[in-house]
């Protein structure tokens, strides 16, 4: 048997359909971040940064599901300026209408951080 997908069709284009095969919420806020950073014509690969997701549903079992959205600055095609659209709802509107999950932007979640104030070339032992 084969384990867990996430399969992105329609990379490079405006048309973005993507489909969780036997996956967790834990496993589904994993990726929206980098999509919600590309949809607004951030780079992640290139170092921009990517919105940190956190599953606050409570939901404990898997789940199998697609859902399809517009993303316009994901559109790499030559000539992709003048294409009309795909008609599909941007992503928030596609998580909301198609899964029936809501993405909330939020300050108050906290966050781990690790901050590396100094470096030596050489280790030292512990």
């Amino acid at each position: 048997m084969i384990g867990p997908a996430t399969i992105i069709i329609g990379a490079n284009t405006e048309h973005q359909r993507v489909k969780y095969q036997q996956r967790s919420m834990d496993d589904f806020v994993r990726n929206p971040g980098y999509s919600i950073a590309t949809s607004h014509g951030l780079r992640p690969s290139q170092g921009d940064p990517v919105p940190h997701v956190q599953d606050t549903t409570g939901l404990t079992g898997t789940y199998t599901f697609t859902f399809e959205y517009s993303c316009p600055s994901c559109d790499r095609r030559p000539g992709a300026a003048d294409d009309p659209g795909s008609g599909f709802p941007e992503l928030f509107k596609a998580i909301r209408q198609q899964l029936g999950l809501r993405l909330d932007k939020t300050a108050d979640v906290a966050l781990d951080v690790i901050v590396v104030d100094k470096a030596d070339k050489t280790p030292t032992e512990n």
